[in-house]
């Protein structure tokens, strides 16, 4: 679908100021315009979630004291607390080799041997992480340009939140 045309289509729910954003059906929509092409999506495997009682997140937790560094507020401010971490203990270097392998013991690991910061998409795999071990819904996300023909990109999380 053409790009331009999601984004008339957001806008367009937006004036609308529909009360429930459950009450328009986006697929529907989407769907009248000729240049989107609807693909059956039903044979792909179901989306999960690694559970924070994984060894692996277990580990990551306890070494790090991530429930101490999340703290006891409410769900939003432990997601804060937790990106403040990462960015206080990691820095960010666009330009720096990836390490391997890529997880978080050996990210920070590296970062503190050598003395030198990650680029997003580590930042974003050792934010993602953190979030599971402690019991967030977390993923990261590449975020690619419009072009088809580019040679940067930027990586991000995305976290639930039940509070919100």
């Amino acid at each position: 679908m053409n790009k331009k045309y999601y984004h008339l289509i957001v806008l367009f729910i937006v004036l609308l100021g529909c009360s429930n954003p459950t009450d328009v059906n986006y697929l529907d929509i989407i769907k009248s315009y000729p240049d989107y092409e609807y693909e059956n999506t039903n044979h792909l495997p179901q989306f999960t979630y690694a559970d924070s009682s994984d060894v692996n997140l277990v580990a990551l937790k306890d070494t790090f004291n991530l429930e101490e560094i999340a703290g006891k507020g409410d769900e939003i401010s432990q997601i804060v607390n937790l990106m403040e971490w990462v960015h206080t203990t990691i820095r960010h270097d666009g330009s720096s080799q990836n390490p391997y392998p890529r997880n978080t013991f050996n990210i920070i690991k590296v970062c503190k041997e050598e003395n030198r910061g990650v680029n997003c998409r580590m930042l974003a795999i050792v934010l993602n992480e953190i979030y599971l071990s402690c019991g967030f819904k977390s993923r990261y996300v590449t975020c690619k340009p419009a072009e088809k023909d580019f040679d940067d990109c930027h990586v991000i999380n995305s976290v639930y939140s039940y509070q919100l």
